[in-house]
């Protein structure tokens, strides 16, 4: 007896494969409602979706809705502070930093998108943010953003690195 699925083809009367615990774990999730499968990124374009919510997020002005976006376990570099971020005091106050700035206009310019299966993807991009009434007038960052569907099936930014670009 055999399956045949996304981890290839399983042999049932063999030693079960670890990734048939991972498979077994992930049916488990769907099963108690933990997963909602219809809110997959299958496609780039299911990807673009959650990345164009996120840059709206960032140029609303509105730390609430900047917050939303990123998941309270969050970890990364950002341009404004040096070490690793990974507890979500630094990143509420980051994020406050950003807000204040009043950004209102976004470009990425190269924009590229990957998918990690059905529950990951990793948005990376050079951003020219514009302000007409924050301090700071214009900055261009580059970013790399890794999100994960959550139990809730929001997607999340779980990992975040941006950087200024060298002049």
């Amino acid at each position: 007896r055999c399956v045949v699925g996304e981890f290839g083809r399983v042999d049932l009367e063999a030693e079960p494969p670890p990734e048939l615990d991972t498979l077994l774990g992930w049916a488990d999730d769907v099963a108690a409602g933990h997963v909602r499968v219809r809110a997959n990124a299958d496609t780039e374009a299911d990807a673009a979706t959650w990345a164009d919510a996120t840059q709206a997020a960032w140029t609303s002005g509105d730390l609430t809705k900047i917050e939303a976006v990123y998941s309270h376990d969050l970890v990364g570099f950002d341009p404004a502070a040096a070490p690793l971020a990974s507890n979500w005091a630094t990143w509420h106050k980051l994020n406050g930093d950003f807000a204040a700035m009043k950004f209102d206009g976004i470009t990425v310019s190269d924009r590229k998108i990957q998918l990690l299966g059905h529950r990951s993807f990793v948005v990376s991009g050079t951003a020219k943010l514009t302000s007409k009434n924050g301090a700071v007038k214009m900055a261009e960052d580059r970013f790399t953003d890794v999100y994960r569907q959550q139990k809730d099936g929001k997607w999340l930014i779980v990992n975040e690195h941006v950087s200024f670009v060298p002049v």
